[in-house]
C-alpha cells in the first residue's frame, strides 16, 4: 500500500469514527429503570434518607441519561426522581459540568473532590459517613 492509499484509508477511518461518535452522543435512551437484578433491596424511604445524607455531605453526580454506567448508578440509588437533589444532567447543563471539569460520566464529587471509589452503597457510605440503608 503506497502512502497515498494509506492517507485515504486514514481519512476514511477518521470520518467513520467521527460519525459513530456523533451517533452515540445524540442517541436518546429510555429513562433508567431497574431490571430485576438491579432492583434495590431498600425501600424508597431508605433510599431517600441515603440520598438526603449524600446531599448533606455535598455529593454531586454528574451524568448523562444516555450513559449506561450512569443509568446503572441511578437505578441502584432508586431512580432519577430520588437522586434529583444530587444529580446534574450534563448535556442539559454543559456550563456547570465544564466548570466542574467533568470529562467522563458518571463523575462523582464529594465536598468538591472527585470520588474514584466503588460506586456502591458501601463505597459511598465510607466516603461520606452516610449509613448504608438497612
Amino acid at each position: 500500500m503506497n502512502s497515498k492509499e494509506k492517507l485515504i484509508l486514514v481519512a476514511l477511518l477518521a470520518v467513520f469514527l467521527a460519525g459513530c461518535s456523533e451517533q452515540v452522543q445524540k442517541q436518546e435512551l429510555p429513562e433508567a429503570t431497574a431490571t430485576p437484578s438491579q432492583q434495590s433491596q431498600y425501600s424508597t424511604e431508605e433510599l431517600q434518607q441515603f440520598i438526603d445524607c449524600l446531599d448533606r455531605a455535598e455529593t454531586v453526580i454528574y451524568g448523562a441519561k444516555w450513559c449506561g454506567y450512569c443509568k446503572k448508578l441511578v437505578s441502584m440509588l432508586g431512580g432519577y426522581d430520588i437522586v434529583a437533589p444530587i444529580y446534574i444532567e450534563c448535556p442539559e447543563n454543559e456550563e456547570i459540568c465544564d466548570k466542574e471539569g467533568v470529562t467522563a460520566y458518571p463523575t462523582i464529587k464529594i465536598n468538591g473532590t472527585k470520588y474514584t471509589g466503588a460506586r456502591t452503597f458501601e463505597g459511598l457510605a465510607e466516603a461520606t459517613g452516610c449509613p448504608v440503608p438497612e
